[in-house]
C-alpha cells in the first residue's frame, strides 16, 4: 500500500548503473531501506541530488510491513537548507554525523522524540555560523534518545567522568575507562548546556579531538560500534 512519512537521509549506496538505495530514519517507521530506481539519469523526473546526507524528504512510499527494502514513488524536499550543503565544513560535519546516525540509530519502529530531536539539530546546523563545537554537543545530546544518558553530580568540580558506569563521580574511578578532570569539566558542560551555550565554548583543536575520543569510546562501550568511521579524519583535520 502506499504510505506517506517524512524521513532523513542517512547514507546512500550505488545500485547498478541507475538506481540508488538509501538507509533513511522515517518519522512512521524508525530506519528503513529505500530503492530509488532510475534516480542517476538524466531523463530522471526524481533528482539524485535531494539524496544528500542529513537532508530531510518527504516521501511517498510502496510499504509492506516486513520487507527490508521498500520502493519510493515520490519525494521532495520538506526543509530547505540555506548553509550546510553548500558549505565544504558542514558538509564535512554533516557526512560524520550522518554515519554516527547510520551506526546508531538501527530500530524499525517510530520514535517521535528521537525524530522531532534530529530536526531541530539539523535545522539548527544549517542556520547557525559557529558549528565547530556542534558535533560533540551533538553527541552528547543525543545520549538519553539512544538510552544512555550519563549520570550526573550537582557539583562541577573535582568529577571525572565515568565511561563504563555511564556517570559523573566525584572520585577518580579504580578502572582506566575514564576521562580526566579537564576533559571531564568540558563534557559536564556539553552535558548540561543548550546548543547556543555550548558552541561558545572555546576549545583548542586537541582538546576538541580528545573529547571527540572519549565521546566515541563512552558509545562504543554502550553498545554501539563506531569504529572504522570513514569520516572521522576529515573532522579532526577540520577541527
Amino acid at each position: 500500500m502506499l504510505e506517506k512519512t517524512k524521513g532523513i537521509i542517512l547514507q546512500n549506496i550505488k545500485y547498478g548503473d541507475t538506481s540508488l538505495i538509501c538507509h533513511v530514519y522515517t518519522e512512521n517507521f524508525g530506519r528503513k531501506s529505500f530503492m530509488f530506481k532510475g534516480v542517476r539519469t538524466k531523463k530522471s523526473r526524481l533528482k539524485s541530488n535531494l539524496l544528500q546526507n542529513l537532508f530531510v524528504l518527504n516521501f511517498e512510499i510502496y510499504y509492506k510491513e516486513g520487507r527490508d527494502l521498500l520502493l519510493v514513488k515520490e519525494f521532495s524536499n520538506s526543509i530547505s537548507f540555506n548553509d550546510f550543503p553548500y558549505n565544504p565544513v558542514k558538509s564535512s560535519q554533516a557526512l560524520f554525523l550522518s554515519e554516527i546516525l547510520s551506526k546508531c540509530l538501527q530500530e524499525e519502529v517510530s520514535n517521535s522524540a528521537m525524530f522531532n530531536f534530529l530536526i531541530s539539530s539539523i535545522e539548527y546546523f544549517d542556520l547557525h555560523s559557529k558549528i565547530a563545537n556542534f558535533h560533540l554537543a551533538f553527541l552528547m545530546k543525543l545520549t538519553p534518545f539512544l538510552g544512555i544518558l550519563p549520570s550526573t553530580l550537582n557539583k562541577t568540580d573535582q568529577i571525572f567522568f565515568d565511561l563504563r558506569d555511564g556517570a559523573f563521580v566525584d572520585a577518580e574511578p579504580v578502572h582506566l575507562e575514564y576521562s580526566d578532570k579537564n576533559l571531564s569539566a568540558i563534557l559536564f558542560q556539553f552535558y548540561n548546556l543548550n546548543y547556543d551555550d555550548s558552541l561558545e565554548i572555546k576549545l583548542s583543536r586537541v582538546q576538541r579531538n580528545a573529547l571527540l575520543d572519549q565521546i566515541l569510546k563512552f558509545y562504543t562501550i554502550h553498545h554501539y560500534k563506531l569504529d572504522n568511521l570513514k569520516s572521522l579524519e576529515v573532522l579532526r583535520e577540520l577541527y
